[in-house]
């Protein structure tokens, strides 16, 4: 829930709860079961024990680890577990009867395809369920990576997995010192370079906007003052 009220770069923070938190997913992802699967199919197990510790979702299980990895900047990681939210859910194990009228629809219970025969594919609360259409939601807005949590300021952490060359935002509403204002925004990813093209929508300036970029150091940070549009 960081990005939700404290921004999009926890580990730039000096609360104590980040280094916690971090030291608490790595534990998760020490446990053999989890890294097998992860390591095998890019799926984050949400149990260790109940239903033989294969299984997931889009929300509590893979949705929330796949934030997680994103705010804390480890790409190789949501790079395979992007994929197995891809494949699971518009192509789950072929022995799970689960009931949607689309494939692109996301559903509560995934399974890895070791699952099969080993205990039913129970689909639970089924397809389109909120937090399951929710949660996949919040990491395309993480993965654009927009932040208007801090008055004053606008801050774009853009994170492009592998596999994504574009994130595209159109109409998109941000909280500012001078009130809601709605912009369009591209991140373009050519040869590991991110291309960043902003415009607000009425001509409007946004009194300073932060830009954070992957660099030959890690990342560089731009800042533009009073801008309604720009291109980086």
């Amino acid at each position: 829930m960081y990005s939700d009220v404290l921004g999009l770069e926890p580990l730039t923070s000096a609360w104590k709860g980040i280094t916690i938190n971090e030291n608490m997913f790595e534990d998760l992802y020490r446990r053999p079961l989890r890294r097998e699967q992860f390591t095998k199919y890019g799926i984050w197990p949400q149990f260790d024990v109940f239903r033989e510790g294969l299984s997931s979702g889009a929300s509590y299980g893979d949705g929330y680890a796949l934030q997680t990895m994103l705010l804390y900047d480890k790409m190789d990681m949501v790079e395979s577990s992007l994929k197995w939210l891809s494949h699971s859910t518009y192509s789950p194990v072929p022995e799970y009867q689960l009931r949607r009228e689309s494939p692109y629809y996301f559903y509560e219970r995934s399974y890895s395809p070791d699952a099969v025969g080993k205990l039913a594919l129970d689909e639970g609360c089924g397809a389109l369920n909120l937090v399951t259409v929710s949660e996949p939601l919040k990491v395309a807005r993480l993965i654009m990576g927009v932040n208007s949590t801090v008055t004053g300021k606008v801050e774009l952490v853009p994170r492009l997995p592998a596999s994504i060359s574009e994130s595209v935002a159109e109409n998109w509403p941000l909280v500012t010192s001078a009130g809601i204002v709605r912009v369009d925004i591209s991140c373009k990813k050519e040869n590991n370079t991110y291309k960043i093209i902003f415009r607000t929508r009425s001509g409007e300036k946004i009194p300073e906007v932060v830009v954070r970029l992957p660099s030959k150091k890690k990342y560089k940070r731009i800042t533009l003052k009073n801008v309604s549009e720009f291109s980086l």
